[in-house]
This record gives structure tokens, C-alpha cells and sequence, in this order.
């Protein structure tokens, strides 16, 4: 499925933080994405890809806003509602780009793009 398509439903994130926290956040997505893709260009990837493994430690980036919201929310699960809040902004982020197109598939427990052009 192609991810720019009006059919693929972008969800609200559930951190409360500041428009302007939100939209350097889609910007920091944005450049991990792309950055990606010109060195894989033909990989999958997803939240896990781009920011898991061992790029989890979010110290000193922008994503550090929503895992301190979910922090001191006192989340069950801080990491995965953090996480769960990056997958909604990747996926706006994609749905939103306007010089690549991105395709979609469902992962096991996640959501899995690839761009398809180039």
C-alpha cells in the first residue's frame, strides 16, 4: 500500500508536547528516513530500524521530548508508548512527503515502508 494514499489513517500522537517540539521531531524523522534510504535503497525499515537497537539511547535528540513525557506520566511502558508515538510522526511524515513515495506493510507488531521511487 502506498502510504500517501488518502486511505492510510495517521493517528494523533499521545505525548501533549508544544506544535513546534512536534514538527522538529517530524524534521529529525525526516533526515533518519532519508538518510536511510540513500544507503538502503531498496530496505525496508521501521521505528525499530531507525531508532531501536543501537539507536535507542534518544539522550540529546529531539525524540528525548516524548520518552521524558511518558516518563513522567508515569507510563506502564515508557519506551514502547514512546515508540509507539514515533511510529504515528514516521508514518505522518511519509503520508506528508511530497518528492518520495513510500510503500507500507504490516510487520508482525509493526509497520514496515520502503521508497519505492527514487
Amino acid at each position: 500500500m502506498i502510504v500517501s494514499e488518502s486511505k492510510v489513517k495517521v493517528s494523533a500522537i499521545s505525548a501533549n508536547i508544544p506544535a513546534v517540539d512536534i514538527e522538529i521531531i517530524k524534521i529529525y524523522i525526516q533526515g533518519a528516513v532519508y538518510s536511510f534510504c540513500k544507503n538502503n535503497p531498496t530496505s525496508w525499515f521501521s521505528v525499530r530500524t531507525l531508532f531501536g537497537g543501537e539507536n535507542t539511547d534518544w539522550s540529546n535528540t529531539p525524540l528525548n521530548k516524548i520518552y521524558n513525557y511518558h516518563f513522567k506520566e508515569q507510563s506502564n511502558n515508557p519506551l514502547q508508548s514512546s515508540a509507539i508515538d514515533v511510529g504515528r510522526l514516521l508514518k505522518s511524515v511519509l503520508a506528508d512527503d511530497k518528492t518520495h513515495v513510500f510503500e507500507m506493510r504490516k510487520g508482525f507488531k509493526t509497520s514496515e515502508y520502503r521508497q519505492v521511487n527514487n
